[in-house]
């Protein structure tokens, strides 16, 4: 495995060393190379099928400054975690609640990620929205109370 990916490396193509790797089942020199020529996509594909996580997923995504793949991987696991973590380094919190919402919980989003994120974005829209169907005003008067504004939460009371 070590001289194909040696080779590989030298052609800047990783086509082979994936299609080598699934055959052995595994994917940390997989993830070694897709990081250097900037892509993840065939890794994405290779590593949800292995080991069933998604932490080498979340260090290559953070490279590449998207995490629209690892959202996806994350959702299958049943775990958001990473995902927030993610999320919040991206100043974006619309796939957190997206998964949050899936997940049927976003207690752990709402009250430490969400209020975080949102407070930096100025914008809790989404938040409140999320609170209001599960049917718990508490997250939401207390972002409500740090943006001056409580209109939304009125209906919840």
């Amino acid at each position: 495995m070590l001289a194909s990916l040696e080779g590989t490396s030298l052609e800047g193509s990783s086509e082979e060393c994936l299609m080598l790797a699934s055959l052995e089942g595994s994917s940390e020199e997989c993830l070694m190379l897709t990081s250097l020529e900037g892509s993840s996509e065939e890794c994405l594909m290779l590593t949800p099928l292995e080991e069933g996580s998604s932490e080498e997923c979340l260090m290559l995504a953070s490279l590449e400054g998207s995490s629209e793949e690892c959202l996806m991987l994350a959702s299958l696991e049943g775990s958001s975690e990473e995902c927030l973590m993610l999320a919040s380094l991206e100043g974006s919190s619309e796939e957190c609640l997206m998964l949050a919402s899936l997940e049927g919980s976003s207690e752990e989003c709402l009250i430490e990620d969400c209020l975080m994120l949102t407070s930096l974005e100025g914008s809790s829209e989404e938040c409140l929205m999320l609170a209001s169907l599960e049917g718990s005003s508490e997250e939401c008067l207390m972002l409500a109370s740090l943006e001056g504004s409580s209109e939304e939460c009125l209906g919840q009371q």
